[in-house]
């Protein structure tokens, strides 16, 4: 069996939960995750970034990437669906491997941003050096 190593807890400023979700609440959050991680050994064994998440319904983990260690440096990357029942209360990021000693070199967690909230906002006027709303 893998082991499960925490690489970080992602800060709570990253994935707020909505002022207006409720307890019971069910409700979606993407977020974008990326990792490279330095191996000292490349024994082709299987490695995979996960998301671990706690909300009102308990602990889970999300699949982000997977890959071999094939390489003495791996980016392993890709899009976490978190699907919520109230409150998002904890996110962990979490490398499961065989190997004990490994090197994060850069690690991101970002929300996804929302389509249509972009789409909703009004489009600016750009003249010449300086902008009208």
């Amino acid at each position: 069996m893998q082991k499960m190593h925490i690489l970080t807890q992602v800060p709570e400023h990253i994935f707020s939960t909505p002022n207006q979700i409720a307890v019971t609440q069910r409700w979606q959050k993407r977020f974008n995750v990326a990792s490279w991680v330095r191996f000292d050994a490349q024994d082709n064994s299987p490695v995979r970034l996960l998301l671990r998440y706690r909300d009102a319904s308990g602990v889970r983990d999300v699949a982000v990437d997977q890959g071999r260690i094939n390489s003495k440096t791996l980016l392993l990357s890709g899009v976490a669906n978190l699907k919520l029942t109230g409150r998002l209360e904890r996110i962990d990021v979490i490398l499961q491997s065989d190997l004990d000693h490994y090197v994060v070199d850069e690690l991101f967690v970002q929300p996804v941003q929302d389509k249509s909230a972009e789409r909703s906002r009004p489009a600016r006027k750009v003249l010449w050096g300086s902008s009208e709303s």
